[in-house]
């Protein structure tokens, strides 16, 4: 390194000012930055204001002598390290041995020889900017060994030169292998490891570019991870070399990963209203048909084929509004489930995607209760599950569910997250599959986290089950061990009031006396429907396809209009507005409103003014015949 005095300064300390014009004259055409003080006490303070590199300091001043100014030098943190040279006229050794005691670094006698005097002072300075270059190195060795991103500096054909211990332990370095004497792209892996290499070696040789690059890489114990590489030029021990700082970016992928997925749910969410809009519509013509047809049924075969058509409408009603709980965060419909009938509708449906392979056993304890919750949340909880432990059995296996009725005491929750003491519905879910191991347990019901194969799996499945096991205030045990297959334990609390799985009683449907009923619905196939129906049910009907059609017929038949049956989203006029219309031409109409989409609480109180209950599509032959004969007889 050059040596430059002009970034040199020298304090001066000395009584007599003959003595200070003298260094000064001998010491600044050599370009040294002088400061001066004519006594001890000065020489501190100005010491401390501007910490100089080299003191020249006479022994002999009055109030503090060079012996204790250079000993206070000494004892203050900021200066013990900067060099002092002591100006004596004194000889004797006693003299030299108090200064050395002192803490001065060399002297100078009294008369000066300018050559030695010139010499010495570059001698002293230049070791001082050496020893604060190597306190400044020794920093940054400091920094660069403690900092969290692997720091890598390769020459110009990639050979690693330095690694400090982050990039040694990112590439999982131990005994005999080191990365010093690698080339670089040995530690790159993949399509982009050529790509990153091709821009590393165009970097500029000169300038400040900074590149940032991306790779996949190999550690040395085989596992392949993402690598962030922010790469550029610098002279290192005469080398044109390169540092790379590199940063583990698999935490980040998966980040990037799972917002992806949280923005496709998003776009669902808002998509979702108007999905579920039409899917009710096309539901409810299904489901009105299927109760319709089944009254008019004496065959077992026939009303066996109607009942499968209206449970899967159904169930398709119940995964639209899934969605939308999913997609949006919205409660579900609760009511009490009996759990033995929801278990046989998942046994109806996996057993059609279960291979020969796999044995699905049941066994459901007498008198179980039934619990209050969402039967389609209830009915996924078991789906996923059940879907996890086939996935769970590639070369086959058994899959057990089992319901019944437990008492937990304080002991039997100490080794059950969240348990509770009382009584409880449990539902054990059980495989002989692969198992999981411990690392696995924990991460289950992370979101997106999933042990399949990429694009057999979302991650969302046990994420579900835990979230819809919380909204109906349940807890989970879980058992599993590699090779020998997992168990789930769902708790959930019984029902308060109705206790038994009681088999349905079948409900006797209300009909009509010759009323006529206006149906107003944009959907063809709704109207066709409901006119067919209620006319089963002995109702006389007009079917209109917007709310200007349904005011000009009511007043076509202002006193024939028993009932007006309007869908919420008509052209022209709105259900609402249709409601108030009629309501003017007759005070006393009885009106229903039906809608297909999630209606706002301003919605409901829309309704409860208009005094016209909301009939939620897609709604049964039974919802609507018992809710027109309520209004009807009310």
């Amino acid at each position: 390194m050059e040596f430059d005095p002009s970034n040199i300064s020298i304090l001066i300390a000395d009584d007599e000012l003959h003595g200070r014009e003298l260094l000064g004259a001998l010491l600044e055409p050599h370009g040294y930055q002088l400061l001066f003080a004519e006594d001890g006490v000065k020489a501190l303070a100005q010491a401390r204001r501007h910490v100089p590199d080299l003191v020249l300091l006479d022994v002999m001043m009055p109030g503090k002598d060079g012996f204790e100014v250079c000993q206070e030098l000494r004892s203050d943190s900021e200066l013990a390290e900067v060099p002092i040279m002591l100006l004596t006229a004194l000889e004797d050794r006693d003299s030299r041995l108090r200064g050395i005691e002192s803490g001065a670094d060399d002297f100078i006698t009294k008369p000066y020889d300018r050559r030695e005097l010139a010499a010495r002072v570059r001698m002293v300075c230049r070791l001082n900017r050496f020893r604060l270059l190597v306190a400044e190195r020794e920093k940054l060795a400091g920094v660069i060994d403690h900092a969290p991103d692997g720091i890598v500096i390769v020459d110009e054909t990639l050979t690693v030169r330095m690694a400090n211990p982050s990039a040694r332990e990112m590439f999982r370095t131990s005994g005999d292998i080191t990365l010093e004497g690698l080339s670089f792209n040995e530690l790159l892996t993949g399509e982009s490891a050529s790509r990153c290499e091709n821009q590393l070696r165009d970097l500029t040789p000169s300038g400040s570019e900074v590149v940032a690059v991306e790779s996949d890489s190999m550690r040395f114990n085989g596992e392949e991870f993402p690598l962030e590489i922010l790469a550029r030029r610098f002279a290192w021990n005469g080398l044109n070399a390169l540092q790379l700082n590199l940063r583990d970016v698999s935490e980040k992928r998966r980040l990037e990963d799972n917002l992806l997925r949280a923005q496709r749910l998003q776009g669902l969410g808002s998509l979702a209203g108007g999905i579920a809009h039409d899917l009710n519509n096309i539901l409810t013509p299904v489901l009105v048909g299927a109760g319709a047809l089944k009254g008019l049924q004496t065959s077992p075969d026939a009303v066996s084929l109607v009942e499968n058509m209206e449970l899967a409408a159904h169930r398709g009603s119940g995964l639209v509004r899934q969605i939308l709980t999913f997609a949006r965060g919205s409660e579900g419909q609760s009511e009490y489930v009996t759990l033995k009938y929801v278990l046989g509708e998942v046994c109806r449906l996996i057993e059609k995607a279960l291979p020969t392979s796999i044995t699905l056993r049941t066994e459901l304890a007498a008198n179980t209760p039934q619990v209050y919750g969402d039967p389609t949340q209830i009915h996924q909880l078991l789906m996923n599950l059940c879907v996890n432990a086939r996935d769970a059995m590639p070369e086959g296996g058994s899959l057990n569910i089992a319901i019944e009725s437990v008492s937990l005491d304080s002991s039997s929750i100490q080794d059950i997250p969240d348990g509770r003491v009382g009584n409880w519905v449990r539902v054990s879910v059980s495989d002989t599959g692969t198992g999981m191991s411990p690392e696995v347990l924990k991460r289950l019901g992370e979101p997106f986290f999933t042990t399949k194969p990429e694009g057999r799996g979302t991650g969302l499945g046990f994420a579900t089950v835990r979230t819809i096991l919380e909204r109906h205030q349940g807890f989970m045990k879980i058992e599993s061990e590699p090779g020998v297959g997992s168990c789930f334990h769902l708790f959930l609390p019984p029902a308060l009031g109705d206790k038994t799985d009681a088999e349905p009683i079948a409900e006797q449907l209300p009909t009509g006396q010759g009323e006529l009923i206006l149906v107003a619905d944009n959907e063809a196939a709704m109207r066709e429907i409901a006119q067919s129906t209620l006319s089963c049910y002995n109702y006389r009907v007009i079917s209109v396809g917007d709310g200007a059609d349904a005011v000009a017929e009511f007043c076509r038949h202002p006193d024939e209009v028993s009932l007006a049956l309007c869908d919420w989203r008509l052209p022209f006029l709105e259900g609402p507005a249709v409601i108030r219309a009629l309501r003017k031409l007759n005070p006393d109409l009885p009106c229903c409103l039906t809608t297909a989409d999630e209606r706002s609480p301003d919605d409901h109180q829309v309704c409860e003014d208009l005094a016209a209950p909301l009939l939620i599509k897609p709604f049964t032959t039974a919802q609507m015949l018992q809710l027109l004969d309520q209004k009807l007889h009310s």
